[in-house]
């Protein structure tokens, strides 16, 4: 087979992770298929790369249509963004939690003798997982006899259709000699897989009726306006994407017009018409609480540059799980509200350790009321410690929003991220919900957990100290009830060693950095929660985390926060 030859009438196997189509060619290698195919279908599709152990082909036609494909209503149209639209959302979830299951197999070997042999390195996509392993050295935890996980079902979206916090719409232009299309004014969606092409937007399903009710607003403005769309190309023109952000919980909207600002013809006549047009809308739509105008004059198609209030706000305000968060208009925040309040709320189930310390404490709480009734400053400081314990690492913290949601359950939280302005964003937030007791660091996560280790960053805030006087004045008290109460005392002897660092992993897409991985078993933490976006890159990390330690899988948790798309969270616990 060669490339650009045809192959007709393929039947479409499955959907692997990232939403190409898996099928078998006639000479049994397996194809992978870009093109938003559906489970079920019989294809036509032409070949556009050739590898040793499969094909990569693009979508041509459509010869049968899947069972799976169900008829849509007139006004909704498939993007690049919602491209498993036709597709069932009850299959759907099938489909990813499939997928999860399937990225496991590579791992199954900790806790499924059988699939000891032959060990080979966990492949990073399907792609190379066709092309064959590289074998690995074993490491300490490979022979280790391990309980199987319990893999949970998967976790649906509350919404499914306009759940989105956030759309970013853009301009350009849709021209195609062979097509015969020379359209040079286009609002709405990239095509698929295709970065200079716009498709016209009439109805964005991923957004609610109010965004795409002032989206049709702008769509007649611009049109209207006389100034072209951006031609990145030339570095000609002027609209270039325009983003929606809305919050979920208190319905304020922020609008982000992102224009190239350095277009010959814009002038301050224009700049007024659009401040004029801008005042329309917010009274139009009352919601509507903050306006920025982007300055973007980057080649780059991507929304950035200087932004700048025109009305109203500088941020709108979102509540998770009873915390209060300010989005300014380059803030990370995840996209579905109410799937995020599922994400962080199954992370929060899934954390055992600090409530396994809270119950100790509980247990000998009676016991230490009734011997220090006179001691006020024992009393106290028990009572403290029976709400909050340990330190927690939130590596790969972003802005920092579960480090927040979880620090009224630690002593103390270090948000660990790369990005200056996200950790600058954590700080206000965390600041506006009380959360005095986190360390924003900002750092790359291989290079912070060395400093850490090392006692170079200070992991011993000052009611840690506290709390080591306080036990050096009791400890004689303790040894001498110790032979009844060896329990207490083991426990608190932990207090002071690494065993008391709790760690979230909530990498991007990539994963872990290989460097940062062996220097997570060196804390010794009895529970690790990772919270991943690409179930290839989280088997990896877990085979070399599970090859060199002692840890164990105990739970695993698909979440699906972005319906009609391939995209799928994945929650696991490892502990000691």
């Amino acid at each position: 087979m060669k490339k650009h030859e045809i192959l007709e009438n393929i039947h479409i196997n499955k959907l692997i992770f990232g939403g190409k189509g898996l099928a078998v060619a006639p000479d049994g290698r397996k194809i992978i298929i870009t093109g938003g195919v559906i489970p079920g279908s019989i294809v036509n599709l032409r070949i556009l790369k050739v590898k040793k152990g499969y094909l990569e082909a693009q979508l041509l036609e459509t010869v049968k249509k899947s069972p799976l494909e169900q008829e849509l209503p007139a006004h909704y149209q498939v993007y690049g963004g919602c491209k498993w639209l036709p597709i069932a959302y009850e299959e759907q979830l099938k489909i990813k939690a499939e997928q999860v299951r399937e990225a496991f197999h590579y791992v199954e070997k900790y806790w499924d003798p059988s699939k000891q042999t032959p060990v080979t390195e966990v492949p990073e996509s399907d792609e190379e997982a066709f092309d064959g392993g590289t074998v690995k050295q074993q490491g300490i935890g490979v022979s280790l006899e391990r309980k199987p996980p319990v893999f949970h079902p998967i976790v649906a979206s509350p919404e499914i259709y306009g759940y989105r916090n956030k759309v970013e719409f853009s301009w350009g232009k849709y021209i195609s000699e062979k097509e015969g299309i020379h359209d040079t004014f286009r609002f709405g969606f990239h095509a698929q897989a295709q970065f200079d092409r716009i498709i016209d937007c009439d109805y964005c399903v991923l957004a609610d009726d109010e965004i795409n009710a002032i989206f049709k607003e702008m769509n007649t403005y611009s049109r209207k306006s006389g100034l072209p769309t951006y031609d990145p190309k030339t570095n000609i023109g002027f609209w270039r994407h325009f983003v929606v952000r809305k919050a979920h919980f208190t319905n304020e909207i922020m609008l982000i017009l992102s224009v190239n600002h350095e277009f010959a013809e814009y002038s301050r006549k224009f700049e007024g018409d659009i401040l004029v047009f801008v005042g329309h809308l917010m009274e139009q739509f009352p919601h509507i609480a903050s306006v920025y105008l982007l300055q973007n004059s980057g080649r780059a198609d991507i929304v950035t540059g200087e932004a700048i209030l025109m009305k109203g706000k500088p941020t709108i305000t979102e509540h998770l799980l009873g915390k209060t968060f300010e989005i300014n208009p380059k803030s990370f925040f995840q996209t579905n509200s109410l799937g995020a309040e599922k994400l962080y709320t199954v992370v929060m189930e899934l954390m055992k350790i600090p409530q396994k310390r809270r119950d100790l404490l509980e247990k000998w709480e009676p016991e230490r009321t009734v011997r220090n009734s006179t001691e006020s400053e024992e009393a106290k400081f028990w009572m403290q410690k029976s709400s909050v314990s340990g330190i927690l690492l939130d590596l790969y913290a972003g802005t920092g929003t579960i480090g927040i949601l979880l620090a009224d359950r630690f002593e103390h939280v270090y948000s660990v991220e790369l990005v200056t302005e996200a950790s600058k964003d954590g700080a206000k937030n965390a600041l506006k919900n009380g959360a005095t007791n986190i360390t924003f660091i900002n750092e790359k996560t291989e290079e912070f957990l060395p400093k850490f280790l090392s006692g170079n960053i200070d992991r011993t805030p000052e009611i840690s100290q506290k709390r080591s006087n306080l036990s050096e004045k009791w400890a004689p008290e303790w040894a001498v009830r110790g032979s009844t109460v060896n329990e207490e005392a083991e426990f608190w002897a932990q207090r002071t060693s690494l065993s008391e660092v709790s760690l979230i992993i909530d990498p991007p897409r990539d994963g872990m950095h290989p460097g940062a991985l062996p220097e997570i078993l060196k804390f010794n933490a009895k529970e690790i929660i990772y919270v991943s976006c690409n179930p290839a890159t989280l088997a990896r990390d877990l085979d070399s985390i599970l090859a060199n330690s002692t840890y164990s899988v105990t739970d695993i948790v698909p979440v699906d926060m972005f319906p009609h798309t391939h995209h799928i969270e994945t929650v696991v616990r490892l502990e000691k």
